[in-house]
């Protein structure tokens, strides 16, 4: 299997992109409970490669995205906020990340409707969130 790199993006830990091969017959489990891989195969049909393909572009994207809704809210741009927290939120329920799409719904939320009290904090939670879930999917990748 692959390794799983991680950079530094203030304070908090990247994965790099373009790495994970395969995740099949992985017996590591997540300690935290940070993502559910037995829903995430469920969901998409018990598709080992799919569930790899997956894992793959929500390491590449997720950095990414965090991003853009940690600037979107820096600039209070409700619309980009909007956008970057649905589209995370996509990935994480894919994964079966409850909590962590949960967060990423509320920010959603503050984005769609201009509420922006409370954001930061939930901002906070979900890169809390991310770190702990890409720490697991590294250890799953033999890092």
């Amino acid at each position: 299997m692959a390794t799983v790199s991680l950079d530094c993006y203030a304070g908090v830990p990247m994965p790099e992109t373009n790495r994970l091969s395969t995740f099949t017959n992985c017996l590591i489990p997540d300690p935290e409970g940070s993502w559910n891989r037995t829903a995430a195969l469920s969901f998409l049909g018990g598709d080992e490669s799919l569930l790899n393909e997956l894992l793959n572009l929500f390491l590449a994207d997720s950095p990414k995205l965090l991003s853009q809704v940690q600037q979107s809210l820096l600039l209070r741009d409700r619309h980009r906020l909007e956008l970057a927290a649905h589209t995370l939120k996509g990935q994480l329920q894919y994964l079966g990340a409850r909590e962590a799409a949960g967060t990423a719904e509320n920010l959603e939320a503050a984005g769609r409707t201009g509420q922006m009290e409370g954001a930061e904090a939930s901002m906070d939670d979900l890169r809390g969130r991310l770190v702990v879930l890409w720490n697991a999917l590294s250890h799953i990748a033999g890092a």
